[in-house]
Formats: C-alpha cells, structure tokens, sequence
C-alpha cells in the first residue's frame, strides 16, 4: 500500500480534491520510507515532495481506501479546542508547545480534562525562541509530551490548520504567543 503525500494544500487539493471528501485526518511521522494509518504501514510515494525520516505529514482516506497526504510545516505546534473561531486569541496563543507530530494532551484539554469543543485549531511554528529553563524541567518532569516552552511575548509566523466538521482549512499568519502559561512558568 502507498500514500501519495504532497508539498502543500494546493497540490493536494488540484490532484486530489477538496479536503472534505475525506476521512478526518491522522498525523504521522515519516520512518523509513513509511507512514502509519489508522495502524497500517503505507510505502512513501512523493509528488514533489522531498521527505525525510522524521518530517511530520498529515495523512486524509478516500472511502475506496486511497491515501493521500500533505507535508507539514516542519518545527513545533499548538492544539487547541474551541467552539466558535472568534475565541482565539491570536495575540495570546500561548507558550507551551510540542515538537512531537503525534502527542496531544491527555484529554486534549488543560489539566487533563475532556474535550468538550467542537473545532480543532493547530499552530505550526518553524522559527521561535525557546525558554530554555521552562523546556528542560518540563521535559525532566513529562517526557513523553515533548514540550518546547517558548519565550513570552513573541510573534510567530505560523500556519494555522482549523479541523470541523466541515474539513480542514490551513491558512498563514503572524500571531503572539503572548503570556498565556502555567503558573510555574511564569514564576522562573
């Protein structure tokens, strides 16, 4: 089995359609030459796509089994949940990230709870300062989440990835990371 995976969501979207026609997408980390969906191994196809092991793909499923997927932005990210787009705070997005492609908060909410909102936003971040005293006792203490903690009051340009019921939109933007972090954190 292969999976077809493409720069960018307008190569995706020209060969393969609109993102809705899909099946909700899954991250995967590209490993010799495979990607995992839904637990099945699928052989690496490129279409001008230059992958390597450990670029991070996010992977969408025809109904008649084809996979398809789009290269993602290499670096870190930032899930949040929300109901109404108009709740995020671009100017305050928050410090504490991940450079894991597969890790997400337990119960993708704060402190461990249920997810409870609708729509699925997920920064991606290439270029960032790091708080290099934050990253190091968050990763001591929680090493399986990965998290990279930034330094506050940054811009970023991200891509920002929406998923609804809808589908997914991806869009490019500057946002702040603004002050938005654990107690602790800001107490360092």
């Amino acid at each position: 089995m292969t999976a077809t995976i493409f720069n960018d969501k307008a190569s995706f979207t020209d060969y393969c359609g609109e993102l809705e026609d899909y099946q909700l997408p899954q991250e995967s980390i590209v490993e010799n030459g495979h990607v995992l969906f839904n637990g099945e191994k699928y052989e690496v196809e490129e279409d001008n796509c230059f992958l390597e092991d450990g670029d991070l793909v996010t992977l969408y499923k025809l109904d008649d089994g084809e996979v398809y997927g789009i290269k993602a932005v290499q670096g870190i990210k930032r899930v949040i949940y929300v109901d109404d787009l108009n709740e995020i705070d671009y100017d305050n997005v928050g410090v504490h990230w991940t450079k894991s492609g597969n890790y997400n908060h337990a119960g993708g909410g704060s402190n461990g709870g249920a997810i409870k909102k609708s729509i699925k936003v997920t920064f991606f971040a290439a270029e960032f300062e790091v708080n290099e005293d934050a990253t190091e006792i968050s990763n001591r203490e929680y090493p399986r989440e990965e998290e990279v903690v930034l330094e506050m009051n940054q811009e970023l340009e991200v891509v920002v990835e929406i998923e609804s019921g809808w589908g997914v939109e991806r869009e490019e933007r500057v946002i702040n990371v603004g002050t938005r972090a654990d107690e602790w954190v800001k107490n360092l």
